[in-house]
């Protein structure tokens, strides 16, 4: 026993030497594997333009957009850099290579702008908009669902009774709640037997209601997740407006494709070319989407200032909160045709039309970038 002593007690200490060699072996092969992957995660970035989309640095290290590659490369590898000797972790040099690949499968049309946080606060105004809306949803929907089968068969492209419908239930949902919105400028719009592009700012979620007080049958170009409400989302359906998948490269080409088959077939659309409501209220930079439909079909623009629902329901609420001192106003401007205009003169001059009837704390500070 005593002589087997000493050999248990090297194997335990071999043990023990074994074990720090190993952590030691980790740690080194960490720092290599950090050492390549940072500059390595920093190129890719530089290549898919990071630093060319609009927000907040990717890297910690990354202070100054107009430095040189090789120099974000010793940033990131934990060379001096703003002021201050920092590592960037090896996280963030992985985070800059994700940002820059989400800036190039959101170059286009639909990028997805981070939303508000949501507020909980209910008031007596809301509670009354929620039962009347839903009220009115299920009356009609029923009427929507047994004239369907009739609808697809003798009008399956435009299905101007489930239009009729949806229209009357917005508006039906806004009057019985006290809050009709006034329309200004209607000789601008189109006879209603002409289809046309109908754009406006976006600060609200009533404005797809406001929107029906034109009088003119519309699909909305809306984001899938409202087509998923129970009673709207299937009364939408019915209708055969267009679901767009936010976020999705695919999603877009395809609501892009129904955009366009929708037009040729004699249908006005109803988008929002913002993208998502303001959470300032002041105008975000239009996508082209809409402009580009109108050259590729020969439908004119029709632009479309609402004012007031932002204050009725705030882009953080789940419902209205108040009526707006002001009421609710939209006006039409003149329509503009496509004829010799490129996508981005569409673009600037719909933008100047609806920021100058905003009020005047609400209007934007330049015209929108082409």
């Amino acid at each position: 026993g005593s002589a087997a002593q000493p050999g248990v007690g090297a194997v335990l200490s071999a043990r023990r030497d074994w074990r720090r060699g190993a952590g030691s072996a980790w740690r080194n092969l960490f720092n290599a594997r950090r050492s390549v992957c940072a500059p390595s995660a920093a190129m890719a970035a530089f290549v898919l333009g990071t630093w060319t989309s609009s927000g907040t640095s990717t890297s910690r290290c990354w202070r100054n957009r107009s430095v040189a590659p090789k120099q974000w490369c010793a940033d990131a590898l934990g060379a001096k850099c703003g002021g201050g000797a920092k590592r960037c972790k090896p996280r963030a040099a992985r985070v800059a290579m994700s940002a820059g690949s989400a800036a190039l499968s959101s170059e286009g049309d639909m990028s997805v702008p981070p939303q508000p946080k949501k507020s909980k606060k209910i008031t007596p105004l809301g509670l009354l908009f929620l039962l009347v809306t839903f009220s009115w949803a299920v009356v009609l929907f029923v009427v929507m669902t047994a004239m369907h089968p009739f609808v697809k068969l003798f009008d399956d492209k435009r299905r101007r009774f489930h239009d009729y419908v949806a229209m009357r239930w917005a508006q039906l949902s806004m009057a019985c709640v006290f809050c009709v919105p006034r329309v200004l400028g209607r000789e601008n719009l189109p006879p209603p037997e002409q289809n046309a592009i109908y754009i406006a700012n976006h600060q609200s979620f009533t404005d797809i209601y406001s929107m029906a007080w034109l009088n003119r049958g519309m699909k909305f170009v809306s984001k899938i997740e409202i087509l998923r409400i129970p009673i709207i989302g299937w009364a939408m359906s019915y209708c055969k407006h267009v679901a767009l998948r936010r976020g999705d490269r695919r999603g877009q080409v395809e609501a892009y494709r129904s955009m366009l088959n929708s037009l040729r077939d004699g249908n006005s659309l109803a988008i929002f070319p913002e993208g998502t409501r303001s959470s300032t209220g002041r105008m975000r930079r239009f996508q082209s989407g809409a402009f580009k439909a109108s050259i590729a079909t020969g439908v004119p623009i029709v632009p479309v200032t609402i004012v007031g629902t932002r204050e009725l329901m705030p882009p953080e609420a789940y419902l209205p909160v108040r009526y707006p001192r002001g009421g609710i106003s939209l006006i039409v401007h003149p329509m503009i045709y496509p004829q010799d205009k490129s996508d981005q003169e569409m673009s600037s001059l719909a933008f100047r039309e609806i920021n100058s009837c905003l009020p005047e704390a609400l209007q934007a500070g330049a015209v929108s970038p082409a």
